[in-house]
């Protein structure tokens, strides 16, 4: 009898150092593979495919992403691709994906550039979500101006949004008139950064405040009748008082 109890203790006990030497065998093969995966050429990036730009060239966005060709796929970190990316002002948004085994995808939203903000010696390019884009304004020369004299530049921050809220709202005063009275613009001013004045065809002024003034629905409908009627001898509408709209 004791030795059965004996056989039978020596069958159930745990084997540890077959348990220890299957533990290292393992750990070992694991290491191999993942050494294999991080250094193999079968992995490395040697395709970039970019969607989405129209400002900005392909081998710039790969330059500024950070990107080098042979870099094993798995250790490309696309949340810091993403990041590098961003940084740029043009680039509002971005999707990166990998395209095993060899490819990278990337697919931009680029901000759009909209208008100029002038002191008619320099100016700086905005999108339509008040980011500044460039100072380079020359290849930008079709678009809207909006002419302020006494702009402190300083203030202005590339790939910043603009806190100036006159010159925001300038640029939704642009985009109102272009979808609400399309034709009708000729031109905007932001005068000693207190008021706007909207200049419309056939020698006509708005003038106001704020968006705020254009965005009350009482005073639109009336602006909008007399944009369309356009009574003879009215040279100013002045949106800047609470009750209606004053013409000169």
């Amino acid at each position: 009898g004791l030795w059965r109890l004996k056989k039978k203790y020596k069958r159930d006990r745990v084997n540890w150092k077959r348990i220890i030497f299957f533990y290292i065998l393992f750990g070992f093969l694991l290491y191999r593979g993942a050494l294999f995966l991080f250094t193999t050429d079968y992995l490395s990036l040697q395709k970039v495919k970019i969607d989405g730009f129209k400002v900005l060239t392909p081998s710039y966005i790969v330059e500024i992403s950070g990107l080098k060709a042979g870099t094993n796929l798995l250790l490309i970190n696309t949340k810091k691709i993403k990041e590098n990316l961003l940084s740029d002002p043009w680039i509002k948004s971005a999707i990166i994906k990998k395209r095993f085994p060899h490819g990278l995808y990337i697919y931009i939203e680029e901000r759009i550039p909209f208008c100029i903000v002038t002191d008619e010696k320099k100016g700086v390019v905005l999108s339509s979500d008040c980011i500044a884009l460039t100072q380079n304004i020359k290849p930008f020369y079709f678009l809207r101006k909006i002419f302020w004299k006494k702009i402190d530049f300083s203030s202005i921050f590339i790939g910043k949004p603009i806190e100036n809220k006159q010159l925001c709202d300038s640029i939704y005063i642009i985009k109102l008139f272009d979808q609400k009275f399309p034709g009708y613009l000729k031109g905007i001013e932001i005068k000693n950064g207190v008021y706007i004045k909207i200049y419309i065809k056939g020698n006509l002024t708005v003038i106001v405040g704020s968006k705020e003034d254009i965005k009350k629905r009482e005073k639109f409908i009336l602006l909008k009748k007399i944009l369309e009627r356009r009574p003879k001898g009215l040279r100013v509408l002045d949106l800047r008082y609470k009750k209606g709209i004053i013409g000169k």
